[in-house]
């Protein structure tokens, strides 16, 4: 049969074929984008498949995922035309199939560009918790009376948009509700007391805040699904009051809310789901760790997947009791929790004009960006600082469609000494930043417009006080990030070149640059001599200098910078899923001795492997960094054997506090043997349950692509 674009444009069409997105997309009469998209949103929430099960706590027991085309994350829209095509064939003819998704795709094209990303947020539980939905829908209404009241078409626009979203989440609410009282006839005893609690969460929702720990914990985990699973900010802060207040009265122990946190934990392992934070400190200073904090802790160990993400804030007021608690946690073998800095994070977000009272609200997003919970809204981008080393050079660097950049430096060896060419490359890493920066603006205008992240716009502070969407600035704060690759790999490379070239003159630069163009063929005895000099993560003052000269000059500039709806952009190091392999892969040789194509540092501490002097040693060349100039999360990666982490637990606990004494802001940790990954490695079969800490995340060993297989097997592990 022909495909009429006509025919599949059809709002019951796209219903028809799963597609609910797309469908209240297209059958929005309104030609606003933003109406647009929020009826699509509306679509999704009354269509989705209903996830309840009464074996579990919590409901949904998954994402609300609904189509080809659907806000499958934080509101950004990812078009998967082989996806939707693949659908198709089961009920079409792959010819149709081909015609009916090519004219979704041809569609949603303009709606859509690369870079959309939308970066992550927290929402604010706490008010959540507190009020329900129907605080929301009076505070809407209001802003629209009054947007219309002043004629404000885009704030009338934007109350329109959140009105339709809010009113498809009741939707949703009341799906779920009559869901579990469908499902309670049927259901034996224990389930249906479980399916009673849980109708009676959602009848609650809808009416007003939660009264008890257990509604707590739904309404968190119910609007978490409907933002994408991406954090929840501070657990134990949130849920403590409940679990108190049922404690108190009796209908609570620590033992039931274990086994409830784990139910829970073990739903959002099953998605895409990134962070929770715990721990750290109150507005002024004391010590927030509660008993919730210990037993998040324990049901965090008990719970072996990779995810999600658990941050633990560790302040100069924090127990060592608590950080034995979470080296008992690392001892499951799950790379959980991370360790945070939790006096620098806070003084350092104050430095950038954070009140304190806000600055203790910090949480992280995705792999560890920092924000503050409720209150902000952070755009990320990734930006390798090797690839600008290799053009002061003037050697090729990879790249998938064969380009090298724009050098803005003269020739090498128009640079009379080392200071010059180190000033140089400076320059050209800055031009790097500035066209990174705009490419981020630019992405993000067309994000606001076309994808705009209307949940968050409603539960996110400053939205709809300001009547701005999220993705237009309207949340408190408003930062760009920059996730910089390559810095221990540049810091190794000037070493080199400093030593070998400009004091020692045993090479030419001429000669170098030959030697990384051949990827080191025909001149292994140059690589050799690449290999032997000092390496960053060895304590080397020489190298660590440069490490931090380095840094310093590439985390200033980048703050000097401002996101086109608010305020700085600020750097991090966490190497988001395989980046640091990814990057590497159009990166070539560097004068350090890496050979064209290998993966980059995987974080702000040492190059895979060459950390020889033990971990104190690492974490003194790291400490010698300003690293609170990289205030999203400069990640540091360390390995320890299983025995050894297990009898040195208090000499780890020792290491920390060293490290965070001495300006160290994060600290992540594998405990895993080398034997153990090199088996893995030989019979992945008998593997399948082996987690690591890859660098931000964690992640199934034997299911990691093979370069990052390898990467993780060349770091160093510390043992006894």
């Amino acid at each position: 049969m022909k495909v009429l674009k006509q025919d599949v444009l059809r709002q019951d069409f796209l219903n028809s074929i799963g597609e609910h997105f797309l469908a209240g997309h297209v059958g929005c009469e309104a030609e606003s984008p933003m109406l647009r998209y929020a009826m699509g949103l509306r679509e999704v929430f009354e269509h989705t498949a209903l996830r309840v099960d009464g074996r579990r706590n919590f409901s949904p027991c998954g994402g609300l995922r609904s189509g080809a085309y659907c806000p499958i994350f934080n509101g950004q829209v990812v078009g998967q035309q082989a996806a939707l095509t693949s659908v198709l064939e089961q009920t079409h003819s792959a010819e149709d199939a081909r015609a009916i998704a090519d004219v979704v795709a041809e569609y949603w094209e303009p709606y859509s560009r690369d870079g959309m990303w939308q970066g992550h947020a927290t929402l604010d539980y706490t008010t959540l918790l507190h009020h329900g939905l129907p605080f929301y829908q009076g505070r809407i209404q209001a802003g629209l009376r009054a947007a219309e009241e002043a004629g404000d078409r885009d704030k009338s626009e934007l109350f329109q948009a959140l009105s339709i979203v809010l009113r498809g989440i009741e939707v949703l609410i009341g799906r779920y509700t009559a869901e579990c009282g469908r499902l309670i006839g049927e259901a034996n005893a224990p389930e249906g007391l479980r399916l009673g609690r849980l109708k009676a969460s959602f009848e609650q929702m809808a009416c007003g805040g939660c009264r008890d720990f257990y509604e707590a914990m739904q309404y968190v985990h119910f609007f978490n699904a409907v933002d994408g699973f991406d954090n929840t900010g501070r657990l134990d802060q949130h849920l403590h009051p409940y679990f108190s207040h049922d404690r108190e009265c009796g209908r609570l122990d620590a033992g039931a809310a274990e086994d409830l946190l784990v139910d829970m934990l073990d739903i959002w392992g099953s998605v895409t789901f990134w962070n929770i934070a715990i721990g750290g400190t109150t507005p002024d200073g004391a010590d927030a760790s509660n008993e919730l904090t210990y037993i998040i802790l324990r049901a965090r160990g008990r719970v072996h997947r990779p995810n999600p993400n658990l941050s633990l804030r560790l302040s100069s007021q924090s127990s060592d009791e608590l950080l034995m608690a979470a080296c008992e946690t690392l001892l499951e073998g799950q790379g959980q929790p991370a360790i945070y800095n939790d006096d620098l994070y806070v003084r350092t977000l104050e430095k950038i004009g954070v009140p304190r009272a806000d600055a203790a609200e910090f949480v992280f997003g995705g792999c560890s960006e920092t924000h503050i919970a409720g209150k902000s809204s952070i755009r990320d981008g990734f930006l390798s600082v090797v690839t600008p080393l290799l053009q002061t050079l003037g050697t090729e660097a990879l790249s998938e469609d064969g380009s090298r950049g724009s050098p803005r430096t003269p020739r090498a060896e128009a640079h009379r000494d080392f200071e010059a060419f180190f000033d140089a490359y400076k320059r050209q890493v800055r031009h790097s930043i500035d066209e990174h920066v705009a490419r981020r603006n630019a992405s993000q205008k067309y994000v606001a417009m076309y994808q705009p992240a209307l949940v968050r716009s409603i539960f996110v502070s400053g939205c709809i006080e300001k009547g701005m969407s999220h993705s237009e600035g309207g949340a408190v704060y408003n930062h760009g990030m920059i996730d910089v690759y390559g810095i221990p790999d540049v810091a190794n490379s000037l070493h080199v070149i400093k030593k070998l070239v400009y004091e020692d003159h045993v090479l030419s630069l001429d000669t170098l640059r030959r030697a990384l163009s051949s990827n080191f063929a025909g001149h292994e005895n140059v690589r050799t001599l690449c290999l032997q000099q000092a390496r960053y993560g060895n304590d080397v003052d020489d190298v660590d200098g440069l490490a931090r000269e380095t840094s310093d000059d590439i985390f200033s500039y980048i703050q000097e910078h401002r996101i086109w709806n608010g305020g700085i952009f600020y750097g991090f190091c966490a190497s988001a899923p395989g980046q640091h392999v990814e990057l590497g892969r159009c990166t070539g040789a560097t004068p350090d001795g890496r050979l064209a194509g290998t993966p980059l540092a995987n974080s702000m501490g040492p190059v895979q492997g060459t950390d020889r002097r033990g971990p104190t040693a690492a974490l003194n060349s790291v400490s010698k960094l300003d690293l609170s100039k990289a205030i999203g999360t400069p990640v540091v990666n360390l390995s320890f054997g299983r025995t050894t982490f297990l009898e040195g637990r208090d000499a780890v606990g020792a290491l920390v506090r060293a490290f965070f004494r001495k300006g160290g802001m994060q600290l992540q940790f594998n405990v895993v043997d080398h034997e153990t990954l090199k088996n893995a490695l030989e019979c992945p079969e008998e593997y399948g349950h082996l987690i690591v800490r890859v660098s931000g995340y964690s992640a199934y060993f034997t299911r990691l692509p093979g370069p990052i297989q390898a990467e993780i097997v060349k770091r160093t592990v510390h043992q006894a």
